[in-house]
């Protein structure tokens, strides 16, 4: 149903003294000692150096890590080619990234050539059989963020080329928690993923995706956009992924704004069950994307394979498949992705006469029917029509649209921005659209070197919502 979303990807400035160890998987289990590392300003970013085109790949054995843990590395480099490992730490800056400098061992690593991917035959899962080649060990003193993980090739005619695989560094269990979470969505990502020549829209469909495999496709959506915007607006906030709170459902509950951003269109059933049950007990939720929670998953393999089955019929199981056969996405967001032909173009929000009166606008200089252009992207998310046509609202709670798009129908294109008060007195915000964030921060289109549409007026709007939401000034 969904459309490949973009590649984007940066780091956080952070004047700190920080620990990793980079070598062979023995540094790992204490064989040699940690490196000193520090954070420098790069003049370049990190975006600039080309891809390799499967030149060398890498992925760690873990998607996210608490500081203090140790990731491993597993790198397949063609032929054996020597390779730099540079590391990045996502932020607000105006390279998106920085980058926490390394010691010798980081330099000219001696490459490998790892083994074909395998497939299942049944369910068409990819897997690539490699063995560490690196580890990395995450400083005790390491903020919650967004990592990268880059790996550059030093010879050969792919010189200077490289790869990236990410590392979300969560909350350390000895630090409070802050009063914004930002999850991200890890499991989308995956099912997009077409390395090995399948992905759950590929190929002939996998019913199940893996995480043993580098990430052919983007990593990051508008989810980079929110990051950058929460760091340069000094909000303080932790991250972690979709697969973390699946592991750790009542994680959502330490938090007074819980921030999903991007495309998190699978949940499994504990995570769907955490943001219910989130919003029962008060916690504000913010959706900055779209066709959000929209397919059921769940987790095999010791977490590292995601069954889908989007052939629902073949799920030996028979647990997965869409949501909304139980409880539409609607009873959660107050929109929902409406499916449709997905062949409009992108375009604008216009602003509600509705929501120009809501009190996130005030200070914004923004009125009704305002127009906003490149903030609607091609899969949106709207209210149902039966329900907006006989004035009921899939919450059964009053909501505002703040911001809309009409194309004629729900499934021909029409978008909502809206906002409502569950029973419990959560405030929930859904942008309903996977562009929404171009409106506060410009970091894709200066990745993809297109026209910027941030706007003043839709960066108050969002700052007033944050603060008020979080607490925070």
């Amino acid at each position: 149903m969904s459309k490949p979303f973009a590649l984007l990807c940066g780091l956080l400035a952070a004047a700190l003294l920080m620990c990793v160890a980079v070598g062979t998987a023995e540094a790992a289990r204490g064989h040699k000692k940690p490196l000193k590392f520090k954070t420098v300003r790069d003049e370049v970013a990190w975006w600039s150096v080309p891809g390799a085109d499967g030149a060398i790949e890498l992925y760690g054995d873990k998607l996210s890590v608490v500081p203090g843990g140790v990731v491993n590395l597993n790198v397949n480099s063609v032929g054996g080619a020597r390779y730099d490992l540079r590391l990045w730490r996502l932020d607000g800056t105006s390279n998106g990234a920085t980058r926490i400098m390394c010691g010798a061992r980081c330099a000219d690593r001696p490459g490998v050539e790892q083994p074909a991917a395998v497939s299942d035959p049944v369910t068409n899962e990819i897997r690539a059989p490699w063995s560490p080649t690196d580890s990395l060990a995450i400083g005790s003193d390491w903020p919650s963020g967004y990592y990268l993980v880059q790996a550059v090739l030093d010879e050969g005619p792919n010189l200077g080329k490289g790869a990236i695989t990410p590392i979300i560094v969560k909350r350390s269990p000895l630090q409070p928690p802050a009063r914004i979470l930002l999850e991200l969505p890890m499991s989308t990502a995956a099912a997009y993923n077409e390395w090995g020549g399948r992905s759950a829209y590929t190929g002939e469909w996998s019913d199940v995706v893996s995480l043993d495999r580098p990430f052919r496709n983007g990593l990051l959506g508008g989810e980079y956009g929110l990051l950058r915007f929460l760091m340069r607006n000094g909000f303080d906030f932790d991250v972690q992924t979709d697969l973390d709170t699946a592991a750790d459902p009542q994680s959502l509950l330490d938090y007074r704004l819980v921030l999903v951003g991007g495309h998190d269109e699978y949940w499994t059933q504990s995570t769907s069950d955490a943001f219910y049950e989130a919003k029962k007990q008060g916690v504000n939720l913010g959706f900055f994307g779209a066709n959000i929670g929209y397919w059921r998953t769940r987790l095999e393999n010791g977490g590292r394979s995601i069954a889908i089955y989007k052939r629902s019929t073949r799920d030996p199981v028979g647990v997965t498949g869409y949501y909304r056969d139980t409880h539409p996405e609607c009873q959660l967001l107050g929109v929902q992705h409406q499916a449709g032909a997905l062949d409009w173009l992108p375009g604008p929000y216009t602003v509600d006469p509705a929501g120009a009166k809501h009190k996130w606008m005030r200070g914004t200089g923004l009125n009704p029917g305002d127009v906003l252009p490149g903030l609607v992207s091609v899969e949106v998310d709207t209210m149902p029509r039966w329900q907006e046509l006989i004035g009921e609202t899939c919450p059964s709670r009053p909501v505002t649209v703040l911001f809309r798009r009409d194309m004629g129908g729900e499934t021909l294109g029409d978008a909502r921005a809206v906002t409502y008060v569950a029973r419990s007195g959560a405030r929930i915000f859904s942008a309903g659209s996977l562009e929404f964030v171009n409106g506060i921060d410009d970091i894709s289109a200066r990745i993809m070197s297109s026209a910027s549409h941030v706007d003043q007026r839709v960066q108050r709007f969002v700052l007033n919502m944050l603060r008020g939401m979080s607490g925070q000034r």
